[in-house]
């Protein structure tokens, strides 16, 4: 969309479209930020997207957060208050470090969990012995 309503805001507009893209069922409500297409900054949305949060906490026992693959969501504080992090990697050695990297991130810009986990999915062994209970 290449204009606005008039009188509104382009931030105004971006954050009525967000809290319509909330999905409300019966035990939780949801909401999906999909990535942007193209190149150039993700500052303004992401801004928007810790506006909302910090809007949506208020009215939540719990809020999870789901964020792609990487630090840019750490790095840029876009969550500084949360009570848990799970961090989530597969087996790789690659992966598990990535994850060691972010939980140093985590300590570096002063976020203070009261727990953080990490669950290694896609690990050999586990896939095999669950694959042996389920056949037996």
């Amino acid at each position: 969309m290449d204009q606005f309503p008039v009188g509104v805001t382009k931030q105004a507009y971006l954050e009525m479209r967000l809290t319509e893209a909330i999905i409300e069922e019966d035990d939780y409500d949801f909401m999906v930020m999909e990535r942007t297409q193209g190149q150039g900054c993700y500052c303004f949305v992401n801004g928007l997207v810790e506006n909302q949060i910090q809007k949506l906490q208020s009215h939540y026992p719990y809020v999870v957060v789901d964020n792609e693959a990487g630090m840019e969501h750490i790095s840029r504080g876009l969550l500084p208050v949360m009570d848990t992090s799970i961090l989530v990697s597969d087996s790789s050695r690659r992966g598990v470090q990535a994850a060691g990297r972010i939980a140093r991130l985590m300590e570096e810009l002063k976020f203070k969990p009261k727990q953080v986990g990490l669950i290694i999915n896609r690990a050999p062994e586990v896939c095999k012995e669950r694959k042996r209970s389920i056949n037996h």
